[in-house]
């Protein structure tokens, strides 16, 4: 496996958690870079999560990995959302994005996650890009019957390979640096999501308290950036198309 794949261990998992409720934190979501219904322990986090006061455990994930057990564990293990990002409203559309993934797999599993009495929030989003945009206008009506939110995001570009047809059409000011850290598989921590090329690592939780690093040096001037607006020459911000460094 390289080095930047893999799966939280069950220790490292259990020190974020416990200092996450410590510190009275409202909202945790259990994934990154990745799919989290591959971790086997994924029912026994959120389990852990509810018991030590987290208010609201969330996922995101494509859907495909959904079984009947799966969706079981999950409902059973006390999540609160799931947010399955979609690519469009039609099996031609959806397939031709998301390749390898399956429209029928999709819909049953969804259809299958809904029906049950006790189940997490189900959120289903999209990002709006030149393949599915003639579908945007009716992906609210379409999923609404299966969903409990719909969402329809502007597309950015992670892995910065400027393509201009994923640039944002209205972008913000970056709220992350005061809102959230984010805890690699590995133990790394990085300011933001969007932080894809792990250039900006601001310590390792095998190593470093999340308060630590709440208000450790680099990131206290990265918030100092954004707010004196000098931030566009900072890794890892000067390429971020997800939100305003001005």
């Amino acid at each position: 496996m390289p080095d930047n794949m893999g799966l939280m261990d069950w220790p490292v998992f259990i020190k974020i958690i416990k200092e996450c409720a410590k510190n009275h934190c409202r909202s945790v979501k259990l994934n990154w870079r990745g799919e989290p219904l591959i971790h086997p322990l994924l029912p026994d986090m959120i389990k852990v999560a509810k018991a030590l006061g987290i208010l609201e455990v969330q996922i995101n994930t494509n859907g495909q990995m959904l079984t009947n057990e799966k969706i079981d564990r999950l409902c059973d293990s006390g999540l609160d959302r799931i947010i399955v990002s979609v690519d469009g409203i039609t099996k031609k559309t959806y397939e031709s994005i998301r390749l390898g993934a399956s429209w029928d797999k999709l819909l049953g599993n969804l259809v299958s996650l809904n029906r049950r009495e006790y189940r997490p929030i189900i959120r289903i989003q999209t990002c709006e890009m030149p393949q599915n945009q003639d579908e945007i206008k009716d992906f609210r009506g379409f999923w609404g019957e299966l969903a409990d939110e719909v969402c329809v995001h502007q597309s950015f570009d992670p892995l910065q390979r400027k393509n201009p047809e994923l640039k944002r059409k209205k972008k913000k000011n970056c709220p992350q640096l005061w809102q959230r850290l984010v805890v690699a598989w590995n133990g790394d921590i990085h300011p933001c999501c969007v932080d894809w090329n792990s250039k900006g690592i601001l310590g390792n939780i095998k190593e470093n308290t999340l308060s630590e690093t709440w208000n450790c040096f680099r990131e206290r001037y990265l918030r100092f950036a954004h707010t004196h607006k000098i931030a566009s020459e900072l890794e890892p911000c000067k390429n971020c198309d997800n939100f305003l460094v001005l």
